[in-house]
């Protein structure tokens, strides 16, 4: 699933910024207004599906993981930007400290981002198709 998952943000990445990238190569004008404006679209959606990753290892097949994703992640915009670029910080200095921190700033990232998760889209009566199979 996560594979079909990296296929699928690739091929969004492709459509929506492609259309800017051929027309900045081409030496039209606006080429970098519409590859900034690209960006900014393939970058919301990578927000808005943040979860995916943790709703598939919770039980859901993928269809429901990106529509849960895109529910939960409305409210916790803000957070999830101000998470990414703390998190990309925190691993560019561990690439400064001779790349031995980032052995540690990534797995840190990561499990910041699960109990993010937990936070956000976890109640505590949720019964998820994971839980269901370990109470049986």
């Amino acid at each position: 699933m996560v594979f079909i998952y990296s296929i699928l943000i690739s091929l969004v990445a492709t459509i929506l910024l492609a259309p800017g990238l051929l027309i900045l190569l081409a030496g039209k004008g606006g080429g970098s207004i519409w590859l900034l404006i690209g960006l900014l679209l393939f970058l919301y959606i990578i927000f808005r599906l943040f979860f995916v990753n943790y709703l598939i290892v919770d039980g859901y097949d993928f269809a429901d993981a990106l529509k849960i994703s895109w529910q939960k992640t409305r409210p916790y915009i803000g957070e999830i930007i101000l998470f990414i670029i703390i998190g990309s910080f925190i691993i560019f200095l561990g690439f400064l400290a001779l790349i031995v921190g980032v052995l540690v700033a990534i797995p840190v990232f990561y499990l910041a981002q699960a109990v993010f998760y937990n936070e956000a889209v976890s109640e505590p009566a949720e019964q998820t198709p994971a839980t269901e199979a370990l109470e049986q």
